[in-house]
C-alpha cells in the first residue's frame, strides 16, 4: 500500500474538479475541421434526436446490447493496444454479474485483486449491463486460478479506447456529454483517463480529463460526469459526424473503469453548479494583490482548533453557469454547519447574478461558532441555489468540509496550534528533505484570545515506514521559533531579515543543547499502526509571550547526516493552501524557498495560559518571563507584558539592593509582547534581580551572570 502514499505526494492535476463528479471544460478551444454536409445515406444512418420536455437527446446508449450498441445507433468500436479489454458485464452478485475469480476473455484467468473487491457502477440502468475496463486484472502477474489471491501486480502500460458510433448534433447551439462512471486509478500523474468529443467523425478530439484526483487518489469516483460542449458546438459548422471516446492511457494501470448510460443532450436553460468549497478564518486571501504575508498567515486553516482561539469563520464556494443558456439570478450558497451534538446553523452568502457561461466565487462570514462552543467535530455542507428552477439539481451539492474544536484536556494540558491535518498521505521527496535543511511553518495568533498566552513547545512527527521513509534513531534535530516573515526578507535591508528566538546570533546553524531532540525508536510514527500520530519535540528553554500579529515560525533544523534524518507526514485534505519554507544548505546557492499547498509538514506549537507557566511572574497587572539564557555570559533577553497602557522602566539590582542598571521603556501598550535585550556590560559575575516597574506595580525575578 506504499504506492497510495507516494501517489498523493506526487499527484499532478489536469482540469479542475468542480464537485459531484462534474468536470470543467477546457479553458481554450481550437475550432474543429469544418466538413461538408453529410451524404443522404450518412444522414439516414444516424440516430434520430428525441425530445422530452425542454431537453433534446441527440445520442443515448445504456450498453444493454454491449458493444453492438442500442438499436439505431450503430456499434461501438475499440482501439489501442489493449482496446479489446473493454467488455460488457452486469452488477456484482446478480446472475451473470461480474466475478473477479472467473475468466474474462483477453485478460487471463486470474485477478490479483490488489486493492480489494470491485463494486458495480451506480448508474440508473446498471442492471441491463455496463462497460468495464479491469486494469487490475490486466496487471495481474499470475494467470492460474488455483493459486491464492494476493497483492501481486505489475505496472504494464495500458492503452484502451472505447469509441461511439457517429451521431448528429444538427440544429444544436450547445450540448452536454453526460454519463455514469465508477473509476479508480493509481498515480494519476502518470496515467490519463479522458472523455473525448469529436465533430469530424473521429479524426480529432477535444479531450476532457475525467479523473482529477485532488483528494480522491486511490478512492473510487462513482458518479455522473457532466461535460459542457457549448464552445465546441458553437464553433463547428458541420455537426453530422460527432463521436465520443473514452481513453485510458499510461504506465500506471491499476484499478478499473466502468461506464454506463452515455448521453449527449441539449444544454439546460437554467443551471448553476457548485465547484470548490472552502472555509478559512480571515477575510483576505493570498490571491488578493493587496494581501500581505501577515494576512496570509492568518488564513491558515487550523484543523484542531483550541476553543479559546475560535474566530468568525468565512465560508465560500466557486459557482458557475458554465453550460446554462440563460443568465442566473440571485445565486447564493447556503452552508449548513453541524456542531457536535447535532445543532445546526445555516450561513448564506449575499446573492449575485451569473451571466450564461460565467464563473465566480462567493463568500459569507459567520459567527456561528459563538452559538456552538462545543468541542468536537464540526461539518459544513454546501448547496447552491438561484431564482430560476434548476434543470440539473444533481450538481448543486458541494464537497463537505469539516474541522475539530479541542479543549485543553484533549490536548494533554495544552492547546495546540497545528498547521496541518491528521491524515497521513505521503512524505517529502527524499532528495530534498533528507538532511542539511531547515523546515519552517509560519503562524499568527489572533487577538484578543491570545493576549494571556505563551508558546511553550515545538513538536513534529518523524516517520518510520520501513522501505519507504525511515527516520534514524540517534540522529539529532534542533527545534526553534523564528520571528518575522521569510517572504518579506530583502537581502540589503537588515530590518527585514528574520531571526530565531533562541540562539539568535546564529539563526541558521543553531545547535544549542536545549534546542536538541534525539530521534528515538519509540519517538517515530509508523502509519501502519494507525492514529494518533506520535508527536515529539522540545519544551522551549523559555516560554514566548504571544503578541497578536507577530509572525512565529515553528521550525526544525535537520543537520547533515549520512542517513535520511526525518520525514514528515503530509496531508492535502485541508480547505486552504498552506505555506512551508525550506532553507536548503545544499548546492551553490543555499537559501529559502517556499511551497504552498498539500505538502505541509506535521509541525506545531503548543501554547498555554501565561498564568499556568511557573517561569512567568503573573501578578499586579504585569507578566514577566524568566530571562533567557539564564545563566548568561554576555547578553540575555527578557519578555514582559502589561495588562494596561502604562509608562514603564526596567531596573537591575545586585544582592546588596544597589541599583546597577536602569532603562526607561516609555509608554507600553496594553497586551503587547515586549522584549528587552540586556547586555551585562561591566557587571561582575553573580546573582542579580531585575524588575519591570509601572506607575502602579512592580514585578521582580532573579538572573545569574556567569
Amino acid at each position: 500500500m506504499k504506492k497510495n502514499f507516494y501517489a498523493l505526494a506526487l499527484i499532478t492535476l489536469g482540469l479542475p474538479y468542480t464537485g459531484q463528479g462534474q468536470i470543467n471544460a477546457p479553458t481554450t478551444y481550437e475550432p474543429q475541421q469544418r466538413l461538408t454536409d453529410a451524404t443522404e445515406a450518412q444522414k439516414t444512418s444516424l440516430p434520430a434526436a428525441t425530445q422530452k420536455g425542454n431537453t433534446i437527446t441527440y445520442f443515448n446508449d445504456d450498453f444493454s446490447n454491449g458493444l453492438a450498441g442500442m438499436a439505431g445507433n450503430g456499434a461501438w468500436t475499440t482501439a489501442g493496444a489493449q482496446g479489446s479489454l473493454w467488455f460488457q458485464t452486469f452488477p456484482t452478485g446478480t446472475p451473470n454479474g461480474y466475478n473477479p475469480s472467473t475468466p474474462v476473455a483477453g485478460y487471463g484467468d486470474f485477478i490479483a485483486n490488489y486493492y480489494g473487491t470491485i463494486a458495480s457502477v451506480n448508474s440508473p440502468t446498471n442492471s441491463n449491463g455496463f462497460m468495464f475496463l479491469d486494469a487490475d486484472r490486466f496487471n495481474s502477474t499470475r494467470t492460474i486460478t488455483s493459486q491464492p489471491v494476493g497483492p501481486n501486480t505489475t505496472s504494464n502500460t495500458l492503452f484502451a479506447e472505447l469509441i461511439s458510433p457517429v451521431f448528429s448534433l444538427v440544429g444544436a447551439t450547445g450540448a452536454v456529454l453526460q454519463y455514469n462512471q465508477s473509476l479508480r486509478i493509481c498515480c494519476s500523474g502518470a496515467s490519463t483517463v479522458t472523455a473525448g468529443f469529436s465533430t469530424d467523425g473521429g479524426l480529432s478530439y477535444v479531450s476532457f480529463e475525467v479523473f482529477t484526483g485532488s483528494q480522491l487518489v486511490n478512492e473510487t469516483l462513482d458518479r455522473q460526469v457532466y461535460l459542457c460542449l457549448n464552445e465546441i458546438v458553437g464553433n463547428t459548422a458541420n455537426l453530422t459526424q460527432c463521436r465520443v471516446k473514452f481513453t485510458w492511457e499510461g504506465p500506471q494501470s491499476h484499478y478499473f473503469w466502468q461506464i454506463d448510460d452515455v448521453q449527449v443532450v441539449s444544454n439546460p436553460e437554467n443551471d448553476v453548479e457548485i465547484g470548490s468549497t472552502f472555509y478559512d478564518t480571515h477575510a483576505v486571501t493570498f490571491a488578493d494583490p493587496a494581501t500581505t504575508y501577515l494576512d496570509y498567515y492568518k488564513t491558515l486553516e487550523i484543523q484542531n482548533t483550541p476553543n479559546y482561539l475560535l474566530k468568525p469563520l468565512r465560508i465560500g464556494a466557486v459557482v458557475s453557469a458554465t453550460c446554462s443558456s440563460n443568465p442566473q439570478t440571485n445565486v447564493v450558497v447556503s452552508a449548513t454547519v453541524t456542531a457536535p451534538g447535532g445543532a445546526t446553523q445555516t450561513i448564506t452568502t449575499p446573492p449575485i447574478s451569473l451571466a450564461a457561461g460565467a464563473t465566480d466565487t462567493i463568500y459569507a462570514e459567520a459567527t456561528f461558532i459563538d452559538a456552538f462552543p462545543n468541542t468536537g467535530v464540526y461539518t459544513i455542507d454546501y448547496v447552491v441555489g438561484q431564482t430560476e428552477t434548476d434543470n440539473r439539481p444533481s450538481n448543486n451539492n458541494g464537497i463537505q468540509r469539516g474541522f475539530t474544536v479541542s479543549d485543553d484536556q484533549t490536548n494533554q494540558g495544552f492547546a495546540i496550534m497545528q498547521n496541518g491535518g491528521i491524515s497521513y498521505n505521503g512524505t517529502f521527496n527524499q532528495a530534498f528533505f533528507a538532511s542539511d535543511a531547515i523546515i519552517n511553518t509560519p503562524f499568527t495568533f489572533p487577538e484578543p484570545q491570545m493576549a494571556n498566552s505563551v508558546i511553550t513547545h515545538v513538536e513534529a512527527v518523524f516517520l518510520n515506514d520501513e522501505g519507504f521513509a525511515v527516520s534514524n534513531p540517534g540522529d539529532p534535530v534542533y527545534f526553534n521559533v523564528r520571528l518575522g516573515a521569510i517572504g518579506d526578507e530583502i537581502a540589503n535591508d537588515p530590518s527585514t531579515i528574520t531571526t530565531t528566538v533562541f540562539e539568535s546570533d546564529n539563526p541558521l546553524e543553531y545547535e544549542a543543547a536545549d534546542l536538541e531532540y534525539i530521534i528515538t525508536e519509540e519517538g517515530r510514527w509508523n502509519p501502519d499502526n494507525g492514529f494518533p500520530q506520535v508527536w515529539v519535540g522540545i519544551e522551549l528553554p523559555s516560554p514566548i509571550l504571544i503578541e497578536p500579529d507577530q509572525i512565529y515560525g515553528a521550525e526544525v533544523r535537520l543537520p547533515v547526516s549520512s542517513f535520511p534524518v526525518a520525514y514528515f507526514p503530509i496531508s492535502n485534505s485541508r480547505a486552504e493552501a498552506q505555506t512551508i519554507w525550506l532553507f536548503n544548505f545544499q548546492g551553490d546557492n543555499p537559501g529559502w524557498g517556499s511551497s504552498a499547498g498539500g505538502s505541509t509538514p506535521s509541525i506545531r506549537f503548543r501554547t498555554s495560559s501565561a498564568s499556568t507557566v511557573n517561569v512567568i511572574t503573573y501578578e499586579a497587572g504585569i507578566k514577566l518571563v524568566q530571562n533567557y539564557p539564564n545563566p548568561f555570559n554576555a547578553q540575555t533577553s527578557i519578555q514582559y507584558q502589561l495588562d494596561e497602557n502604562s509608562v514603564a522602566r526596567f531596573e537591575v539590582y545586585d544582592l546588596t539592593g544597589k541599583m546597577v542598571y536602569q532603562r526607561n521603556l516609555g509608554t507600553i501598550p496594553a497586551l503587547s509582547a515586549n522584549t528587552i535585550s540586556f547586555d551585562r556590560s561591566d557587571l561582575a559575575a553573580g546573582t542579580y534581580t531585575y524588575s519591570i516597574i509601572t506607575n502602579k506595580d512592580r514585578v521582580t525575578r532573579k538572573m545569574t551572570i556567569e
